[in-house]
């Protein structure tokens, strides 16, 4: 009898663990989902490309996607971290990459424009600043 009780415990406690609270999406989220392009700006860098998919705004999953172009060439995800207003902060980790700079993390703010077409892009981590416009494709 204990060690039911002790198994349904851990299971249960498992389940507690692993459940993501349900999350309501904003009229303002449902805005910049989708797919934004753009270029980047970074002292002591040539400008490069940018396409990033915006799926999720839950902080427990890394469904959204981000692919620097050359000479970069990474590719990682951002993890939704929070809102205030028309600006959302995600935590950008790269994941893969042509360079030896593909790696690490940062956080992304993004900032909704008066266009609905356009978003305000700045990134820092790891001693780098990059800013730039980011449209759709």
């Amino acid at each position: 009898m204990r060690a039911a009780l002790a198994t349904t415990a851990i299971a249960l406690t498992a389940l507690l663990l692993t459940a993501a609270p349900a999350q309501t999406t904003t009229l303002a989220e449902t805005t910049i989902k989708g797919t934004w392009t753009g270029t980047l700006t970074q002292r002591d860098s040539p400008d490069f490309k940018v396409t990033a998919t915006i799926r999720s705004f839950n902080r427990f999953t890394a469904r959204n996607s981000v692919r620097y172009g050359a000479p970069l060439n990474c590719r990682g995800h951002w993890r939704f971290q929070s809102s205030k207003g028309s600006t959302y902060r995600f935590r950008e980790t790269i994941t893969s990459g042509d360079s030896a700079s593909c790696k690490g993390s940062g956080t992304v703010v993004l900032r909704a424009k008066s266009d609905p077409e356009r978003l305000e892009y700045r990134f820092t981590g790891g001693g780098v600043t990059s800013r730039g416009t980011l449209r759709r494709p």
